[in-house]
């Protein structure tokens, strides 16, 4: 919720509008978009490609677009030991995130695009799981399906224990 305020010309004191000002806004659950390194954000063990390689350091997921799947292939260390999985939600809603990884790493679950919120909302699956890499594969190709703008937190676990989150966010750019 935000605080609207204007100046009083009369009076010159600031006026709150939809909002008790005595009160401070509240606070934001999943916090500030995590700083991107040159297109990637690291969740744990697992570092999701959200932008171009060696792009901006700017935090937004720069090929979302509403009504699509969005690229994200995940990078997944040689050393690791035991699967690792990934799973979101919104931070306006906690509405799940959803996600496309199949095992053959390819493919798209949609026939045409672009396709409403509520497909991307209720398509794929709530948690990806990854194990070690393919030998010479880096990164594992999959979708995440952002149902609309906004901040979203992944979280990384192995079984019950979180190994990092990273929040990340969706504008539309070329919308």
């Amino acid at each position: 919720m935000m605080i609207a305020v204007a100046a009083s010309a009369a009076l010159g004191a600031p006026i709150a509008c939809g909002n008790d000002s005595s009160k401070p806004p509240p606070t934001d659950p999943c916090g500030s978009a995590t700083p991107l390194k040159g297109g990637y954000a690291q969740v744990g063990r697992l570092t999701l490609q959200v932008s171009f390689p060696g792009a901006f350091n700017d935090p937004r997921v720069w090929s979302y677009r509403d009504g699509y799947p969005t690229k994200v292939p995940v990078g997944i260390p040689a050393s690791l030991r035991a699967p690792v999985s990934l799973t979101g939600r919104s931070c306006t809603d906690s509405q799940p995130l959803r996600v496309w990884y199949p095992p053959t790493g390819s493919g798209t679950p949609f026939e045409h695009v672009p396709v409403g919120a509520d497909v991307l909302a209720s398509t794929g699956d709530l948690s990806a799981s990854f194990d070690k890499p393919a030998p010479g594969l880096d990164f594992v190709p999959g979708l995440i399906l952002f149902s609309r703008s906004g901040k979203w937190v992944v979280t990384a676990r192995r079984g019950d224990k979180v190994l990092g989150t990273a929040t990340l966010l969706t504008n539309c750019l070329i919308c």
